[in-house]
């Protein structure tokens, strides 16, 4: 019937909509073939340290996969943007503000490794040598600690944590955002929700824990079961959880059925490819 679906002059999708399947089938319906979107943002993942190996590499005594390429360039798709993985920088100085340099051509760099205690010097230097002004290292939250944030110009760069479980959950937390915003997400944040512990929880006060979990139906609502493994090595935790739990620093001891904060990591929509 004429008018049923959609009325003469009403708008078909508003600024900041995501372009998904249903949203090109009901451009297609009517006739609209293009249309202007934001440009997918294109982020620079490097990688330090002279451990790192590929997958394809022989294994050697000492060193270990860079596990976070791999992780890294997965998420930055997850949310609509396009990953560009420099060649792995070794703890040469040279080498590594060359690697920088290439890496600011990009709309955002990212790099792994390199921010702890006893490995920044080198990386704050090549920073430096590539015009990066850093404007902070460290904050309270574990795991990530060691996060560090900058800008060339008008080209921000984050270093992550070379721990592949800190690299996780600070890409979630600080760089997923911030790429989704520059794609165009009119809503780019993760979502708190409101959720109780399914598990006791005991930490040491003085930072805001980001704990793996997984968050189930219960009867007075959504409960978050935490994973029994929190160090910052355990891999398995990252790949099992489908939510962050926000602990305060302020307090010590978490029980059971203690209302907590949530971030859901697997959004109600899906990652899209642009958004109008």
């Amino acid at each position: 019937q004429r008018g049923s679906d959609l009325r003469a002059g009403e708008p078909l999708l508003g600024a900041g909509a995501p372009i998904g399947p249903g949203a090109i089938g009901l451009l297609a319906s009517q006739g609209i073939g293009e249309l202007d979107v934001h440009r997918r943002p294109r982020v620079a993942l490097l990688s330090t340290g002279d451990e790192l190996r590929d997958l394809s590499e022989p294994a050697r005594p000492g060193s270990i996969v860079n596990s976070n390429a791999y992780m890294l360039a997965a998420l930055v798709r997850s949310v609509g943007a396009e990953p560009l993985v420099l060649p792995r920088a070794g703890d040469d100085l040279d080498a590594l503000t060359t690697r920088v340099r290439a890496g600011l051509e990009a709309d955002l760099l990212v790099t792994t490794g390199g921010v702890s205690v006893g490995e920044y010097d080198l990386v704050r230097e090549a920073m430096e040598r590539a015009g990066v002004e850093m404007g902070f290292w460290k904050i309270a939250i574990k795991p990530g600690k060691p996060l560090a944030f900058g800008a060339a110009g008008a080209t921000p760069v984050v270093g992550l944590p070379g721990n592949p479980v800190s690299a996780f959950v600070t890409f979630h937390v600080f760089v997923a955002p911030g790429l989704r915003r520059m794609a165009g997400d009119p809503a780019p944040h993760l979502a708190p929700r409101p959720v109780r512990l399914g598990d006791p929880f005991r930490h040491r006060p003085g930072r805001t824990q980001l704990v793996r979990a997984r968050l189930e139906d219960g009867e007075d609502g959504p409960v978050a079961c935490l994973h029994g493994r929190q160090g910052s090595g355990d891999l398995a935790s990252i790949a099992w959880a489908d939510a962050l739990v926000v602990l305060p620093g302020e307090r010590e001891r978490f029980e059971p059925g203690d209302s907590v904060a949530a971030l859901p990591l697997r959004a109600a929509r899906a990652a899209t490819p642009a958004f109008a």
